[in-house]
This record gives structure tokens, C-alpha cells and sequence, in this order.
């Protein structure tokens, strides 16, 4: 991410986040879904007048490793 802050040009480093997720039919109508998003904890780049953590949240993941699981039934 390139920018200016206060007439400062800076630059950030990339960031590649891992995510993975796998789904599974039980039968015909239950689904159960499951996976991690950023897998490796990668943490944010700190940009200059940032304002969640001292980045960009919107450009950057500021939680961390998450976890999720759902289900879904067809009626």
C-alpha cells in the first residue's frame, strides 16, 4: 500500500492471508461448513495515522486466526 501522510509519502509491505474452508453433506438436507481464516496469524503492516490498531481495517485483518462453523438445513 502505497500513501502520503502530512505531505510523508510512505509504502507498506504485502500481505498474503491463508484461508481454508471445507463442507460436508450429512445427507440430502444437512450441510455442516467449517474452516480458519488468516491460518498463519499474520499480523497487520502499521500505517502512519492508522486507525484501528495503527493500520487500515478495511485493507488489513486486525483479528487474527478465526475460526467459524454453521450448518444449514434444506427444507
Amino acid at each position: 500500500m502505497d500513501g502520503e501522510y502530512y505531505d510523508e509519502a510512505f509504502s507498506t509491505d504485502d500481505v498474503v492471508y491463508h484461508n481454508a474452508s471445507a463442507s460436508y453433506f450429512l445427507n440430502d438436507s444437512w450441510l455442516v461448513n467449517g474452516g480458519m481464516k488468516n491460518i498463519l496469524d499474520t499480523e497487520p503492516e502499521e500505517v502512519p495515522g492508522g486507525n484501528d490498531m495503527g493500520t487500515v481495517p478495511s485493507v488489513y485483518d486486525v483479528v487474527g486466526r478465526t475460526f467459524f462453523l454453521s450448518t444449514s438445513y434444506q427444507f
